[in-house]
């Protein structure tokens, strides 16, 4: 099987949770992401998974209503991603 090199794309963002400023590295291509927590502490999240079979992809925000295929948004849930990982580390 012929290994295929996947065009990954990258996106930092700056968010402020509770006081404390949050710097995380959004990684995605079509059918997946994952999140980076660069600052405060370094962390992974895991993001999604869309099956190939679907005809839809991932796109960081304001999807292209001139693509022929739909598009999901995943900028916001990035962020509700975040904002969880956080309350949840607080809580510990």
């Amino acid at each position: 099987m012929k290994k295929i090199n996947i065009p990954w794309k990258k996106s930092t963002i700056d968010l402020e949770i509770n006081g404390v400023s949050v710097i995380a590295e959004i990684n995605w291509w079509s059918k997946d992401y994952f999140i980076d927590i660069i600052e405060p502490k370094k962390a992974r999240i895991p993001g999604e998974h869309m099956m190939y079979s679907i005809p839809c992809r991932f796109v960081l925000n304001s999807p292209d209503s001139s693509k022929p295929f739909p598009q999901v948004e995943i900028l916001p849930r990035c962020i509700k991603k975040i904002k969880k990982y956080f309350e949840d580390y607080e809580s510990r």
